[in-house]
């Protein structure tokens, strides 16, 4: 669920499976345990948001995903104002340095965030799960 590439499953923690040069699943790889992965993954995202990618969720975002060096790089090239250094801003101006992949992934994060409100706007057949209980009773 996570995602994890080796290096950074042994950093914070998780043992890497011997299957892992084969790129398939394996039980004995902790980067494939739910329990194990979630909490490795919230200790690298607290450690994301210690650095200049804390002004944006959407930066700590593409750090996790494209990692963390690589963004902060590019981000300290920005101006200083924390009104400046955010992920559209990032976008426009390094979108030909910043992966495909790095920037669906946000986009992916942010369309399941639109989704959430309104499931059934987008034609899924259930309420929004986190809504309050009088709001999914309509009362």
């Amino acid at each position: 669920m996570w995602q994890f590439i080796p290096s950074t499953g042994v950093f914070y923690g998780l043992r890497i499976g011997p299957l892992v040069h084969l790129r398939r699943p394996d039980p004995r790889d902790e980067r494939h345990d739910f329990g194990m992965s979630t909490l490795a993954a919230a200790r690298y995202l607290r450690d994301i948001y210690d650095t200049e990618a804390q002004a944006s969720g959407l930066l700590v975002a593409a750090s996790y995903n494209w990692g963390q060096r690589r963004v902060i790089e590019l981000i300290r090239k920005m101006p200083e104002n924390p009104r400046e250094r955010n992920f559209w801003r990032l976008l426009a101006n390094y979108k030909d340095k910043i992966p495909r992949e790095t920037y669906d992934y946000v986009y992916h994060i942010i369309s399941a965030a639109v989704i959430g409100e309104n499931p059934r706007l987008f034609g899924f057949d259930f309420d929004n799960p986190l809504a309050p209980i009088e709001e999914k009773s309509g009362g």
